[in-house]
C-alpha cells in the first residue's frame, strides 16, 4: 500500500513533469506519439516500473497508485502510451515472479519497449486465449492465431503474447520482425496506432517461453483490471480538463456585450457536466479504494469515466461555438483523446453491462 502522502508527492512531481513538456502542440503537429527523451525521463522518475517489484528494478506500487500519474497525464494529454508500454506488462510480469525478469528490469530503465497482445476479440476482454495455439514441431514452436487491439502497435519492439500450449495459457515472448508476423496497423483518431497482428506458422523456440498454467490466466487478468482503471483515471483527468477549459473560455468570450458565462442555458449545461465528472470521480474512488472493490467496481469507473470524458470534450466544442475543431483551441484534441480511450479496453456499453451484472449477483448472494 501507498500512503497519502507519497502519492500527493507522485501527483506533485508528475504536475512538475508535465509543467515543463506541453503535449497540445507536438499533437496539433502530428508528432511522434512516443518521444524517447521524454520516455527516458520517465524512466528516470521511476515510473515506467512503479508497479513491478524491487526485485525486478521497480517499486513496488500498485495500478492504484499509478491513476495519480495517469490522471495527470490525461488532463496534459501526454501521448507516451504509459498504460501500455509501461503499466500492463508491468503487472503482467509482476504476477509471474522469475518470469522475464530481463524484459521487466529493462522496462523499468526504458530501453525496452514492450506491449502486450492478449486480445482476441474486440469486444471479449477474457483472460484465457483461445484462437492464438503453440505446437510442438520437433524441436521448435509454432505459433498460430491472431490478436486483436494491440496497443503501441508502432511503437513497441517486442510483444508479449498470450497462448495456448499443451492445453493450457502460455506467455510468450515474439519480435515483430519474426517470419510469419503480419501487422495491420489502424490509425485511431487522436493520432496513436492500434493493430491486429496475425501469425502464421511462427517458428519459435523454447526459450521463447516465459511462463505457462494457471498463473498466466491471473496475471493477464490482473493486468486487465489494472489497465482500466488507470485507463479511467487518465479518461477523468480527460473530462476535469475539458470542462476546466470550458469554463474558462466562457468567461472570456462576450456575446451581446456579457461574458456567455452569464447566460442561464449554458450555466445549467455547466452544472450538467459537473455533476457528470463527480459521478465519475466518486466511482473512481470507490473502484480504487484499498483492498480492491472488484472487476464490478473498476468496470463501473471505467463506464463513467468513458461518458463522463466523451460528453465534457464533446459538449466543450459545442461551448466554443464550434471552434474547438480548428487550430485556436485545444478541446477539439481532449475530445479525439476521450474517443480512443472509451473505447479501448471495454466500452462503456460493455462495462455497464459488467457492473450490472455484478451488482445483480450480489443482490442474490444476500
Amino acid at each position: 500500500m501507498v500512503d497519502d502522502s507519497e502519492l500527493r508527492l507522485l501527483g506533485d512531481s508528475a504536475e512538475a513533469f508535465l509543467a515543463a513538456r506541453a503535449s497540445s502542440g507536438r499533437l496539433r503537429a502530428g508528432g511522434p506519439v512516443l518521444d524517447p527523451d521524454i520516455w527516458a525521463a520517465m524512466a528516470e522518475q521511476g515510473w515506467l516500473g512503479m508497479c513491478l517489484p524491487e526485485a525486478q528494478g521497480g517499486l513496488g506500487m500498485d495500478a492504484s497508485a499509478a491513476c495519480v500519474l495517469t490522471e495527470a497525464f490525461g488532463a496534459a494529454l501526454l501521448p507516451e502510451p504509459f498504460i501500455a508500454m509501461a503499466l500492463m506488462p508491468s503487472l503482467l510480469l509482476a504476477a509471474l515472479p522469475g518470469a522475464g525478469d530481463e524484459i521487466a528490469a529493462g522496462i523499468a530503465a526504458g530501453e525496452r519497449l514492450v506491449t502486450v497482445a492478449w486480445q482476441e476479440a474486440a469486444e471479449n476482454l477474457a483472460p484465457l486465449p483461445r484462437d492464438a495455439v503453440v505446437e510442438r514441431n520437433g524441436d521448435h514452436l509454432v505459433l498460430r492465431g491472431r490478436k486483436v487491439c494491440v496497443p503501441a502497435i508502432a511503437s513497441a519492439g517486442e510483444w508479449l503474447v498470450t497462448a495456448v500450449l499443451d492445453g493450457a495459457s502460455a506467455l510468450l515472448r515474439v519480435g515483430p520482425a519474426s517470419p510469419g508476423v503480419e501487422v495491420e496497423q489502424v490509425l485511431l483518431v487522436d493520432g496513436t496506432r492500434m493493430g491486429a497482428v496475425s501469425f502464421a506458422q511462427v517458428r519459435l523456440d523454447e526459450t521463447a517461453v516465459l511462463a505457462r498454467g494457471d498463473e498466466v490466466e491471473r496475471a493477464t487478468a490482473r493486468m486487465i483490471a489494472g489497465g482500466q482503471l488507470a485507463l479511467a483515471a487518465q479518461l477523468y483527468g480527460i473530462a476535469k480538463a475539458s470542462l476546466h477549459i470550458s469554463l474558462r473560455y466562457m468567461e472570456t468570450r462576450v456575446q451581446f456585450g456579457s461574458a456567455i458565462a452569464r447566460f442561464q442555458s449554458l450555466r445549467h449545461r455547466a452544472v450538467d457536466l459537473k455533476i457528470g465528472l463527480e459521478l465519475a470521480r466518486a466511482a473512481l474512488r470507490d473502484a480504487r479504494r484499498p483492498h480492491g472493490a472488484g472487476d464490478e467496481a473498476i468496470s463501473a469507473a471505467k463506464a463513467s469515466a468513458s461518458e463522463a470524458a466523451v460528453a465534457t470534450s464533446r459538449a466543450g466544442i459545442q461551448l466554443h461555438g464550434a471552434m474547438g475543431f480548428s487550430d485556436e483551441a485545444d478541446i477539439g484534441l481532449y475530445h479525439k483523446a476521450a474517443l480512443t480511450g472509451a473505447a479501448w479496453l471495454g466500452s462503456a456499453r460493455l462495462h455497464r453491462t459488467t457492473s450490472t451484472q455484478g451488482r445483480g449477483r450480489d443482490r442474490e448472494s444476500a
